[in-house]
């Protein structure tokens, strides 16, 4: 769950008591968690004071993340993503995620035409260019993954 509250500054006690009636105490039996969203933030430089993670602390079943957080969910492993503060340069943020995914299209890619192993090629890539990314170490490994995956369903003509 994500963007819980669709107001950056302020929400009305009555909307607020209307949420918790209909929407979280509801999900008093089930363990819910919430990536804050965009919307949840006072602030547009940072996810620290947020909405969910302010209003929903009596909620003992609801962990709020305003960062990109690993936790393991019935045994699993997950990324719960975050969207992380806000970027004050647009340009270069898609210029780097341009690289990043083309980089992983070229390695990925070059290891499954030469039907190269995947944790053989992710442990010979050269990440360092990479490493200084937020949520690098807990999404990098699953986005090579999958981007592998891809490319060798392309190869494969499926």
């Amino acid at each position: 769950m994500g963007d819980a509250f669709d107001s950056r500054k302020s929400i009305d006690y009555q909307s607020l008591e209307w949420a918790k009636r209909v929407v979280f105490d509801p999900l008093k039996k089930y363990e819910v968690h919430i990536a804050v969203g965009n919307h949840d933030t006072y602030y547009k430089n940072t996810n620290e004071i947020n909405s969910p993670g302010l209003l929903l602390q009596t909620y003992k079943n609801i962990k709020t993340y305003d960062r990109a957080t690993e936790v393991t969910i019935g045994g699993l492993k997950v990324l719960i993503p975050g969207h992380g503060p806000a970027s004050t340069n647009t340009k270069d943020t898609i210029k780097l995620t341009r690289n990043y995914l083309a980089f992983l299209r070229e390695t990925m890619g070059a290891a499954v035409e030469e039907f190269i192993p995947f944790d053989e090629v992710y442990a010979a890539t050269d990440w360092s260019q990479f490493k200084h990314l937020p949520a690098f170490d807990a999404g990098n490994r699953i986005n090579a993954y999958q981007v592998y995956l891809s490319m060798e369903a392309e190869l494969l003509g499926q």
